[in-house]
């Protein structure tokens, strides 16, 4: 009996061990495209040149720009990158193709030397200098490249990078003057942001602040205490002096509460200013998921479009929280350096699939199983999150948000239709509006839209994984 009690025990190990083999294995799975959305990395205080927001007194650089720690996270990103899509997946090519790579990123220099940081993980040997023409611009690619152990010159060989540095694709540089209407938007929020956050923050966090700052109280309100916080925060990323408070960890989670609020309750106050801002980015997750869908099953021509396997935009804190904003997911804290979202096109068992994911975790929105949707599921769920006016005349004051929040279109497909003859040659700043009696532009025979259950069938897909869902939560200026 005991015998047959050890081989019961044996026997049912055995499957279990079989089937947790099973569940866990990754099915073979064909990547298509990899579009990215980066947070730049860590940065300097950037406001603290400025004596009244320096609250530590620190010598470190005051300048804004991308710090040794930051241009480390982005390179280890490009290095993760290489491990998967390269080296892993044999997706990408062992060397820099420019033809198979867009790079977008915001104008300024985290941005842009986040971008140049991340290439040199990903590519080391064949990437050269950024195709760029500012000033200084080669200066700071030496630090970037000396900071991570490569030599401050590219070998001989190696290929330049061109990055697309459009205002107003990733927020503005300086939004006051290139968007001035929506910007005021932006400071009305702050201001009665402050007004129903504020109590908390003036009973609690403000007086601290101002004793260990040394400030005039009233020098604090929800609008100027993230300035103050700039020097301080970058000083605790860089194990550098800050000033301690006697309740340390209660003040430092009502500052990471802060910061969460300045950004997803302030800045982006309401559902109007992060769907504005994060609408550059959607259309072309959306345009670029579809084209890259089409030309995989054959019913698209477009060279351009079949070489490009990723598209990676880095962008700032506010395009970074509109982005997650505008999909329905805020996080728990304030956009922090090198956060990465990932959407991945994939094809399995012939059919086509899109995987997005928060730090390498399954980024869980609306009706995604794991971070996973079927490909047109996934058309058709981030289609109406966009603003369906014209952003340049939401920045002149002229067009009302409120009225133009609802799609033209009846559906995704009808919107897309529009671009199919011209998909290599799309300002995605501009969302088209359709008139549906009309025939915009000539177009292929429509298929049906394509039905698609919303239970998306992990183990066939090759995803299963255990997920800790975060609840829902509350979520710098240049």
């Amino acid at each position: 009996n005991m015998n047959r009690l050890k081989s019961s025990k044996n026997s049912r190990f055995a499957v279990c061990l079989l089937a947790i083999l099973f569940a866990t294995s990754v099915l073979a799975r064909d990547t298509l495209f990899v579009m990215d959305v980066t947070m730049h990395g860590d940065t300097y205080a950037q406001y603290a040149n400025n004596k009244e927001y320096d609250v530590t007194g620190n010598s470190y650089p005051k300048n804004g720009d991308l710090s040794a720690d930051g241009i480390k996270q982005m390179y280890k990103l490009g290095q993760d990158f290489k491990k998967e899509y390269v080296d892993k997946q044999k997706f990408m090519s062992s060397s820099f193709d420019p033809n198979s790579v867009f790079l977008q990123s915001i104008k300024d220099q985290p941005g842009l030397m986040s971008a140049y940081a991340f290439m040199l993980g990903a590519y080391p040997d064949s990437t050269g200098y950024l195709n760029l023409k500012m000033d200084n611009a080669l200066e700071h690619q030496k630090l970037v490249r000396k900071t991570v152990g490569l030599s401050e010159t590219p070998n001989r060989g190696t290929q330049s990078v061109s990055v697309a540095t459009d205002e107003g694709f990733l927020y503005w540089t300086n939004p006051a003057k290139q968007c001035p209407a929506l910007y005021k938007k932006i400071q009305a929020h702050l201001s009665s942001g402050g007004e129903a956050l504020d109590s908390e923050y003036q009973a609690k966090l403000y007086p601290e602040l101002a004793a260990q700052f040394s400030k005039p109280v009233s020098k604090f309100n929800f609008a100027s205490t993230h300035f103050y916080l700039d020097d301080y925060l970058v000083a605790q990323r860089t194990g550098s002096k800050y000033p301690q408070f006697s309740n340390q960890k209660n003040i430092d989670k009502l500052i990471e509460e802060y910061e969460r609020d300045y950004y997803y309750e302030g800045m982006l106050g309401g559902n109007e200013i992060s769907r504005v801002v994060a609408t550059p980015l959607i259309n072309y997750l959306l345009i670029n998921n579809f084209a890259q869908g089409e030309v995989a099953r054959g019913t698209l021509k477009d060279p351009k479009i079949a070489a490009l396997k990723h598209s990676h935009f880095f962008t700032n804190e506010v395009g970074f929280a509109a982005f997650l904003k505008a999909i329905g997911y805020p996080q728990g804290s304030a956009p922090k350096g090198a956060q990465n979202i990932r959407f991945e096109l994939f094809k399995t068992n012939g059919k086509y699939f899109v995987r997005s994911s928060l730090d390498a975790s399954p980024l869980n929105f609306v009706s995604s199983e794991h971070g996973i949707f079927e490909l047109d599921e996934f058309l058709k769920t981030i289609f109406p999150m966009m603003y369906f006016g014209d952003i340049a005349q939401v920045c002149a004051g002229r067009e009302d948000i409120s009225l133009n929040v609802y799609p033209k279109c009846q559906n995704y497909q009808d919107y897309l239709m529009q671009y199919f003859s011209e998909i290599t040659h799309v300002d995605h700043k501009v969302v088209k509006k359709c008139h549906l009696s009309e025939k915009v532009v000539p177009v292929p025979v429509r298929r049906p839209e394509r039905t698609v259950e919303h239970k998306v069938d992990l183990i066939n897909v090759g995803f299963v994984e255990i997920v800790q869902v975060a609840p829902p939560q509350r979520c710098r200026v240049d």
